[in-house]
């Protein structure tokens, strides 16, 4: 499409994981090591059929899937998963790229926007260590999947 012929960026809305922040490697290692206390494997093939679902039916699809739901409980799981997790969200490195986007759009005066299914207190660990980021997106949505009845949808929608 010819320069002349393109549309003007009006506003931008970003999603959080695996847009922005690179979050996708440590949710795979945190379910890894929880599944792997229980003597079960967390294979790749799971992590897409739990991908924008709610929390915990995310956790008891995987519990099922691998043939846990007679030995372990959501709230088990949760025990062990949920405070692994947050140790290590805030750790979390932009994704390449990322930051060099926002920091043009910002130049531009390109309104953005955050918004995400991360409950508060994990989206708040993931961007506890990106200040720039936050502070060139002032709006952020989250948690937006507890608002929505059947989750954000899968990644493929």
């Amino acid at each position: 499409m010819p320069e002349a012929d393109k549309p003007p960026i009006t506003h931008v809305i970003f999603d959080l994981d695996g847009l922005l922040i690179d979050t996708e490697p440590t949710y795979t290692e945190v379910n890894r090591r929880t599944m792997a206390k229980f003597g079960k494997e967390f294979s790749v093939d799971l992590k897409p059929r739990t991908m924008g679902m709610k929390h915990r039916a995310a956790i008891q699809l995987m519990i099922d899937a691998v043939g846990l739901h007679d030995k372990v409980s959501v709230d088990e799981y949760c025990a062990i998963y949920d405070p692994d997790l947050r140790a290590h969200l805030p750790y979390c490195p932009m994704m390449k790229g990322a930051m060099r986007l926002v920091r043009h759009l910002a130049k531009h005066r390109i309104p953005m926007a955050i918004c995400s299914g991360s409950r508060d207190r994990e989206f708040n660990l993931k961007v506890k260590n990106h200040k720039e980021l936050t502070d060139l997106i002032p709006l952020q949505v989250n948690d937006v999947i507890n608002t929505i009845n059947c989750g954000v949808g899968p990644p493929t929608c």
